[in-house]
């Protein structure tokens, strides 16, 4: 699959349409219209399957992005990317994730915020003030989502975003 920066669907007409109704079965104009055609959806095709997947579900769901194998010396050995979201309330110290944690599983990220809407105060989960005690962050384990929050603020709810392989 080729991969292109910034990839768009093409919104222009690459044929004249009208012209369509005038070709015969199997002239050469209509063989090169079937493989425009063809080259066009192939095109989207990658286009579409390119994309980052969009969607940020409580369920674990595969996104679009793949990664080489880290277990294999072959390029073209790749690996899906997976998502969860945990969304909740009042900040907890622990969360059950629900992910299967073996050795086939490999982090790729983790991100989030928690909110604090009574104040308007909004921290990403990286957050740290020099001293480092000040801190808000979140790491996983093999069952929960472990959030040690350092600030002092007692915030109201918070999104996390979990991405992994399975190897």
């Amino acid at each position: 699959m080729t991969m292109q920066q910034g990839s768009l669907l093409p919104t222009t007409q690459i044929w004249d349409v009208s012209q369509i109704y005038d070709l015969k079965g199997e002239s050469e104009q209509m063989k090169e219209l079937l493989v425009r055609m063809y080259q066009n959806l192939s095109l989207m095709s990658n286009v579409i399957n390119s994309k980052e997947t969009g969607f940020y579900y409580k369920q674990e769901v595969m996104t679009s992005a793949v990664y080489t194998s880290p277990t294999s010396n072959q390029q073209q050995d790749l690996r899906a990317e997976f998502s969860k979201c945990i969304f909740g309330g009042a900040l907890p110290a622990t969360k059950e994730h629900g992910i299967t944690i073996d050795t086939a599983f490999k982090l790729v990220d983790i991100y989030g915020a928690a909110s604090d809407s009574i104040n308007s105060l909004y921290y990403p989960f990286c957050f740290a003030q020099s001293g480092g005690t000040n801190n808000l962050n979140a790491y996983i384990n093999g069952a929960d989502v472990v959030i040690n929050n350092g600030t002092g603020v007692t915030f109201d709810s918070y999104v996390i975003v979990i991405k992994f392989l399975k190897v």
